[in-house]
């Protein structure tokens, strides 16, 4: 690659990541908050102050802005703490120059909220969301009360990973709320769920009942299944004509 060499866009960082005073972490913290920070609050002049020798850069030049305050604030900071702790003090500092900042934040998590629900050809989906503040933290309550691990049973620990867990404290919460009588009608009508299954498939479930459904096969595990959405409700079994 040819061409003029280009300045770094943070002359400070780029100089104390040069001569190994700070790492790529804190480096990144740096120009993470330095990025977000509007320019009209960037460019604000600083003042002088009497510990403005503290925040000056290697070159002893005194910063002219706010940002080149934070900068050389920051940088300094970054050699004398982990970066865990410089984020925090980051976040504290973008609060603090940018007040309308989390509002601003607020507003577009609201206007972004989102959930999409892809179906698959077998009944099966994929699920994703952009979440607020509020929606989140109502989900993350209620997965961390539903998605413990099971007790170990004969020694044997819960074979789920952490995503199945979640997965399955989804179900659960769905579960408790349709046996909660909670649910609103749709469209006039009591919510309702519709299961196609023929008689051979859920007779196979019903003789494997106290089996947990793990090591049987994927008939015996459908019917399992159909099985626990009839306890969810009032389950009503419709006989249908094979030929229909």
């Amino acid at each position: 690659v040819t061409g003029a060499p280009v300045d770094p866009q943070y002359p400070v960082v780029a100089a104390a990541q040069a001569g190994g005073l700070i790492g790529a972490a804190p480096a990144r913290v740096i120009t993470d908050l330095i990025g977000t920070l509007p320019d009209d609050i960037l460019d604000i002049p600083r003042r002088d102050s009497d510990d403005a020798a503290d925040d000056a850069d290697s070159d002893g030049a005194q910063p002219a802005t706010v940002g080149d305050w934070l900068e050389a604030h920051l940088t300094g900071m970054a050699g004398q703490t982990d970066p865990r702790s410089l984020a925090h003090h980051a976040r504290d500092l973008h609060a603090a120059l940018d007040q309308d900042g989390v509002l601003r934040d607020y507003d577009r998590r609201e206007r972004e909220r989102d959930l999409r629900l892809h179906d698959r050809v077998d009944g099966s989906a994929s699920l994703r969301a952009e979440l607020t503040a509020e929606a989140a933290e109502h989900l993350r309550t209620q997965l961390a009360a539903f998605g413990k691990p099971a007790p170990a049973s004969d020694g044997v620990h819960d074979p789920r990973t952490p995503g199945q867990r979640r997965h399955d404290a989804l179900v659960a919460m769905m579960t408790a709320t349709a046996r909660s009588g909670q649910v609103p009608d749709a469209a006039g009508f009591t919510s309702t769920i519709v299961l196609t299954m023929d008689a051979d498939t859920y007779a196979t479930a019903a003789n494997r009942a106290g089996d947990d459904g793990l090591a049987i096969g994927t008939t015996a595990r459908a019917g399992l299944a159909a099985q626990r959405l009839a306890r969810t409700g009032h389950g009503y079994r419709v006989p249908a004509d094979k030929a229909i």
